[in-house]
């Protein structure tokens, strides 16, 4: 899941969404399959407090129940019977409270954690017709990678670049696709020769090698990529927070 996901859950269990777009995250949570896990766990943590309220007033309604018990029976015999059915509900209410707590559980430490990758790696939506692109598979491009269909994107900037072989922009979201895929080799290699040329992409670039390091747990590379950034140039901040992360 991305870090879009865990947020738009945040947004729906806050009920800060409309009517129409809690309607997206439905149809999403029965989509897809990861999605509808972590909508599922969530709810039931949501659901947690109602349910610890229910079995509170239960707990609290047992004297009286055991005041109608008495009502119609008395003598030893309907004094241990009771007994037995109060600890009977305590043993009901003992294993109900076990399993609200074991579904918490569940919910807390299965639920994927955001990574440093997760964290820093945010693109702007692709956009090539306002840099004048007219090329039919630029559109295509846009339109799977604004989806976050990454397989489609990387096939259409494919495409794309055997036309316009010195299109940068293409140049670098082909590699922000590869680093989506899981392919962080590949994305350095796609990105190094923006890093290494003249183009306005260049720290761009450069800022996203750095994440390709961070991809495969690899800090030493992260580290020295990130030095490579230079006052003023773009995610420079950025690179000096995540350098303080690393130490």
């Amino acid at each position: 899941m991305e870090q879009q996901d865990f947020q738009l859950l945040d947004q729906y269990f806050n009920g800060l969404l409309s009517e129409a777009e809690q309607e997206v995250v439905l149809k999403k949570a029965a989509a897809e399959p990861a999605f509808g896990q972590a909508f599922e766990l969530r709810r039931q943590l949501e659901d947690w407090p109602r349910r610890e309220a229910l079995r509170q007033a239960f707990a609290a309604n047992l004297p009286a129940l055991g005041d109608e018990f008495f009502q119609e029976k008395t003598g030893e015999q309907q004094v241990q019977e009771f007994t037995v059915q109060v600890n009977r509900r305590r043993w009901w209410l003992a294993a109900a409270a076990v399993l609200i707590l074991l579904s918490a559980a569940l919910w807390f430490f299965n639920l994927p954690q955001t990574s440093l990758y997760q964290e820093y790696a945010q693109y702007s939506a692709l956009s090539f017709t306002e840099r004048g692109s007219a090329v039919a598979d630029a559109a295509a491009a846009e339109t799977a990678f604004n989806a976050r269909h990454y397989p489609e994107a990387l096939e259409a900037l494919d495409r794309l670049l055997a036309q316009e072989p010195a299109n940068a922009v293409a140049r670098l979201y082909r590699g922000l696709c590869l680093l989506e895929l899981r392919r962080p080799a590949d994305a350095r290699e796609a990105l190094l020769p923006l890093v290494q040329g003249q183009t306005a992409l260049r720290a761009d670039a450069q800022w996203y090698v750095a994440l390709s390091y961070l991809l495969e747990d690899n800090p030493q590379g992260c580290q020295t990529a990130l030095q490579q950034l230079q006052p003023g140039e773009d995610h420079y901040e950025a690179a000096q927070d995540l350098l303080q992360q690393l130490r």
